[in-house]
């Protein structure tokens, strides 16, 4: 696997992290999310060439959704994947949700209390759930007519 973004040392040490769990991972390469327009030709040349069959991108949301649909048609990569702040919360930077926020896949919501500095970006998520329910009422009702 391939591990791109976040902050250099959180990089670095989720994958020494990473590997520590998970002894017969093989990191084939990384590189911090800072870096500069010039500097992305020869990163995509480095993730080709490591042989990463896996690519993780942890740019945040939608920094790395932009990035993977501008990039990935360059890459030789079998799956590429968003991860956000997955990196962050590998190495412990940030903290996990509490566990009953983790069952009911909440953890969006938990950060976003204790960092509502993050509101704007996550404007859509509540609306997102909101329809996610809804779907789920209406064929629950559609199933009992």
């Amino acid at each position: 696997m391939f591990l791109y973004g976040a902050k250099e040392e959180v990089n670095a040490g989720s994958a020494v992290e990473l590997a520590r769990r998970c002894p017969g991972l093989r990191i084939a390469g990384r590189a911090n999310g800072y870096l500069r327009l010039d500097e992305m030709p020869a990163l995509l040349e480095r993730i080709n060439a490591s042989g990463a069959d896996i690519l993780f991108v942890a740019l945040g949301s939608p920094a790395q959704e932009r990035w993977m649909a501008e990039h990935l048609p360059q890459l030789n990569v079998k799956v590429c994947q968003g991860i956000g702040g997955t990196l962050d919360t590998i190495v412990g930077a940030v903290k996990r949700a509490p566990l009953l926020f983790q069952r009911f896949g909440l953890e969006w919501l938990y950060r976003l209390l204790c960092q509502p500095s993050r509101a704007w970006r996550q404007r859509v998520l509540p609306l997102f759930a909101m329809q996610v329910v809804w779907a789920k009422v209406v064929r629950s009702w559609e199933g009992r007519a």
